[in-house]
């Protein structure tokens, strides 16, 4: 092997090796006290026979030491018990250095510091002090227990701060363990965090990415910051849309939303949530609701905020089929009754068209002279026309499926042409409907068509499970606070305790099979929700039920619902 072989496979393992910065400052220590004692050498003045033999003693700690730093790096495991081999050869190396430069008067007893702070500080507090004991023995001999040339209270001092040098530094050697012990658990904490956080930003990221709905970062300014790729594919790629006015990029228009629910969360510092529509470019009306989250900063500020956008058309359709379904069980209930109210005022105009027949027959008849009779007969059939015709209109727009259209309503008089489809079936079982209905109800803005069907599916209830004879009454009156409560008093068996959780759920119903949907109360408190109402069930066991309506009258409501009116409209 050439010497420049032999120098670039030893740079090799030097790069390679696993030594620590500690093992490389021995490796420093070592060639710097060589360098030193050659120097000393070539400057001291040293009788002959010692510095022959000092110049052997340099020699043979050269070499052992060039053996040990390339053991060290050929066989790094073992570096530990090379060091504790190394330390007999720096004792016996010591103790000829220390005898041939004046024993007790040599000031090389120095060295002696450093090679037992460097162990304690590796090998701990007992290789330490087993250093410390060891170089007391090794300095002694080295001085041939010459006492003369010391005093006695030196020499105490000397071998004591040899073993305060090893219990100092194996105590910083300790605590030194201790915090690289500590340090290593932190790192290994942190390892295991840092895997945590990496697997749950991928989790994260596949729940982006998998996500049916859209989600759109948004500054203070309303300007897009961010989009996953749902909310790209519905309004365009984050590279064109980012920066612009979150208006712009949703509805195509200039101006902010008036009933925006990114505004109210910035303004609010709160969760808001709205359904609204948007037709898209190619011409598609979409329903979506959006929901906005705040981001704050540590000072607890709102800085920006992420809005939630799911595509719930499906979800509408399905509920205007329901709502229709729901209106034709009603209706089908109803039929009946319904061609029984028309039959009657049918039969009455028969009666009166007959009676006119005669009358205008008989050329003798007074009612010649007198139309007062033939007048009263004519007022009968008209009234009785229009009787038909308001039970014909109210039950072709009842069943009818039709936009939603929010306009101004009057409850009282909505109840009575809603109460004149159960009339009949009313009179069927036995029950009376009795109206208590306060005047000068201030109107409310309302989608007539579905508060009709919720007046219709309660008093359907109602004389199911009235008791026959007993009367139902329905009742109007002003809330304090702008608020407009219906209530539509039973008197039949109530309802069982153990069912009261579970009255709104679809397809719930306690009726004979056949005779009942379960889809009534249901649908009836989804309206009532979407005109910002509530309905309220106070019920006991063979004592009656009463259902209570609450809409609200507030200009501030009614202005959301005409806002959102006027959005769809021009959307």
């Amino acid at each position: 092997m050439g010497a420049s072989q032999f120098w670039a496979e030893l740079y090799g393992h030097v790069q390679r090796s696993p030594l620590s910065s500690i093992d490389a400052w021995f490796v420093a220590l070592r060639l710097l006290a060589f360098l030193g004692g050659l120097m000393w050498l070539m400057v001291a003045a040293i009788p002959a026979p010692s510095g022959f033999l000092l110049s052997c003693n340099f020699v043979f700690f050269f070499s052992y030491s060039a053996v040990l730093c390339a053991a060290t790096l050929w066989r790094p495991e073992q570096v530990r018990r090379l060091y504790l081999a190394a330390l007999f050869l720096d004792l016996f190396f010591l103790h000829w250095l220390i005898r041939y430069t004046g024993g007790f008067e040599s000031e090389f007893f120095l060295a002696f510091f450093l090679l037992i702070a460097l162990h304690a500080f590796y090998f701990g507090l007992r290789v330490g002090a087993a250093v410390g004991l060891l170089s007391s023995c090794v300095y002694v001999l080295a001085g041939q227990f010459d006492i003369s040339a010391l005093s006695p209270l030196q020499l105490v001092l000397r071998l004591t701060f040899f073993l305060l040098v090893a219990t100092s530094m194996g105590l910083v050697s300790h605590k030194q363990q201790h915090d690289r012990k500590k340090i290593e658990s932190l790192n290994k904490e942190l390892d295991r965090r840092r895997i945590e956080v990496e697997s749950e930003k991928e989790k994260l990221e596949s729940v982006i990415l998998g996500i049916g709905a859209g989600l759109v970062l948004v500054n203070r300014d309303m300007r897009i910051e961010w989009m996953n790729k749902v909310a790209e594919g519905w309004f365009g790629p984050l590279s064109t849309q980012k920066g612009r006015l979150c208006v712009s990029v949703l509805w195509g228009s200039g101006t902010l939303c008036s009933n925006c629910p990114t505004q109210k969360c910035f303004q609010f510092g709160v969760i808001e949530q709205a359904d609204l529509e948007h037709r898209t470019a190619k011409g598609q009306r979409k329903h979506f609701r959006f929901t906005a989250a705040p981001i704050r900063n540590e000072a607890g500020e709102t800085v920006s905020v992420l809005e939630l956008i799911q595509d719930i058309t499906e979800e509408k359709t399905l509920q205007a089929q329901l709502l229709q379904s729901s209106k034709l069980a009603a209706i089908g209930e109803l039929a009946g009754g319904i061609a029984h109210e028309i039959n009657n005022p049918l039969g009455a105009i028969v009666v009166c068209v007959e009676e006119l027949a005669e009358l205008l027959g008989d050329v003798n008849s007074s009612a010649w002279e007198n139309n007062d009779d033939v007048l009263e007969c004519i007022h009968s059939i008209k009234n009785d026309i229009y009787r038909c015709k308001r039970i014909t209109t109210g039950f072709l727009n009842f069943s009818r499926s039709k936009k939603i259209q929010f306009e101004s309503t009057d409850i009282n008089q909505l109840l009575m042409n809603t109460a004149l489809l159960t009339r009949y079936k009313a009179q069927k079982e036995h029950a009376e409907i009795d109206f208590y209905l306060q005047s000068g109800l201030p109107m409310i803005l309302a989608e007539s068509d579905e508060l009709a069907q919720v007046f219709l599916n309660i008093l359907i209830n109602a004389i199911d499970f009235t008791t026959p004879g007993e009367s139902i009454d329905v009742r109007t009156e002003a809330l304090p606070n702008s608020e407009i409560a219906i209530r539509i008093v039973d008197r039949g068996c109530g309802i069982p305790q153990h069912n009261m959780p579970s009255i709104f759920s679809p397809f719930f119903t306690t009726k004979p099979p056949g005779q009942g949907t379960g889809l009534g109360l249901a649908v009836s408190r989804r309206i009532v929700e979407r005109h910002h109402g509530r309905i309220e069930v106070l019920s006991k066991e063979d004592s009656g039920t009463t259902i209570t309506i609450v809409l609200p009258i507030d200009p501030k409501q009614v202005e959301t619902i005409a806002t959102r009116n006027s959005m769809a409209e021009l959307s």
